[in-house]
């Protein structure tokens, strides 16, 4: 899922590096198209404990995969940026958590929204079927940004908002997880298209 936001010219100049030759000429706001390729997040080990601990299991759904070192690997679909990296970077595949007791929840269809504070939304899901609202999930801090064209990769830390933690204690029946609690680290490798 580090997108630092308070970036100056450093980062401008990184991100147009591999942006340059997809931004026309009509300066700065002009958005390229996302085109590829994925996302990974590293769960946060203390969090993994703190959900086995309570008898859950988390797993993933749709097109979204582990890959070898444990990693959740979510394909990107779409989206939009800028040169300085605005903008929204869709996925597909999701999360789900299986209580102990229990309908199973979880999260699907994560946007990365960099509009503003950087954040993570998505459609929540019960029993597999999403509930048809996007929420904002968790933030995204300590963002760094590295070019290795034809890509830019994305890397920062995901930490829950009040309404990620809220929908995993409702269905847990906790009150153990905190706004702030960190679910892990994000790493998104993005091309861009005219």
């Amino acid at each position: 899922m580090s997108i630092a936001l308070r970036r100056p010219r450093a980062l401008a100049l990184v991100a147009g590096v591999t942006a340059a030759a997809a931004v026309s000429a009509a300066g700065p706001a002009a958005a390229a198209t996302v085109t590829g390729t994925q996302t990974a997040v590293t769960p946060d080990p203390g969090l993994v404990t703190a959900l086995t601990g309570l008898g859950a299991k988390v797993g993933l759904t749709g097109a979204a995969t582990a890959d070898a070192s444990g990693r959740f690997v979510y394909p990107i679909t779409g989206g939009s940026l800028t040169a300085d990296l605005k903008g929204k970077i869709g996925h597909t595949g999701g999360l789900q958590i299986t209580p102990k007791a229990g309908l199973k929840f979880g999260i699907q269809q994560f946007v990365i929204d960099t509009r503003r504070e950087p954040q993570l939304t998505a459609v929540p899901t019960l029993a597999g079927f999403p509930l048809g609202i996007r929420v904002p999930v968790a933030t995204i801090t300590d963002v760094t940004v590295t070019s290795a064209p034809p890509a830019t990769v994305v890397k920062g830390t995901v930490k829950l908002t009040d309404i990620g933690a809220l929908y995993i204690n409702t269905f847990l029946g906790t009150s153990a997880v905190k706004r702030g609690t960190v679910f892990g680290t994000a790493e998104a490798t993005v091309t861009l298209g005219s």
